[in-house]
């Protein structure tokens, strides 16, 4: 039977639909939805109008800090979605942090081995920015690995709670410099054979674009003169 949609509008569709369950909203919408024309078209109505995982991310912590609920429509569409964080963004700002979070800034900070600024303690958009500009690839990198050898699907992992204690448990178990340097070269082939480019690759990790030429070379399914390179 002809369908009326492309390829890219079902794979648009299917992501959506895994959104909406990564995010825990209980959609209307399911496989079956894409087999009917009619709730086809709505469903990629939906998936344009889909929030950013970033929107998504500060949506969640205003909720969470606040004590209040994000609707299905919050979650999942971008307009309705900016729309709660400016409507709560000025309360989020001025509230302080709790002890609880406080106490999570400074066990954060004892495994960076950095002080945490009195500011922190004061005001709440300070507590959220000492995590963001402190937390690294390499902490990314760490979190991911042990999840991975305790074979875990993550939790909610736009709480800095859930990283910081994944946090905890690397730096137990893989903190030495040899394995973070060996995962750094895993996550840096993943991304070459994912479609990234060496220079792309080269800026997120900080390093030389002959580093990560060296990773292509090493791993099977890269073609290092493939890339465009001076």
């Amino acid at each position: 039977m002809f369908s009326s949609f492309s390829p890219a509008d079902y794979e648009l569709a299917r992501e959506y639909l895994s959104t909406a369950r990564a995010r825990g909203v209980k959609s209307t919408f399911n496989r079956n939805s894409l087999k009917d024309d009619e709730q086809m078209k709505l469903v990629l109505q939906r998936a344009r109008r889909l929030a950013s995982d970033r929107q998504f991310a500060w949506a969640k912590r205003i909720s969470e800090v606040l004590g209040i609920e994000l609707t299905p429509a919050m979650a999942l569409d971008r307009h309705e979605c900016s729309k709660f964080i400016e409507k709560h963004k000025t309360a989020f700002e001025e509230r302080a942090p709790s002890e609880a979070q406080t106490e999570l800034a400074e066990r954060f900070a004892q495994l960076k081995g950095i002080n945490v600024p009195s500011d922190v303690y004061r005001n709440l958009a300070a507590w959220n920015l000492f995590f963001e500009q402190h937390w690294t690839e390499q902490d990314h990198i760490a979190v991911t690995d042990v999840i991975s050898e305790l074979r875990e699907v993550p939790g909610n992992l736009s709480s800095w709670g859930e990283r910081v204690a994944y946090l905890e448990l690397a730096s137990s178990v893989l903190r030495s410099p040899e394995d973070l340097e060996a995962a750094k070269r895993d996550r840096m082939a993943e991304m070459l054979l994912g479609g990234y480019h060496p220079y792309t690759v080269a800026e997120v990790f900080d390093v030389d674009v002959k580093a990560v030429m060296e990773v292509a070379c090493d791993t099977d399914g890269c073609d290092p003169f493939s890339y465009d390179l001076p």
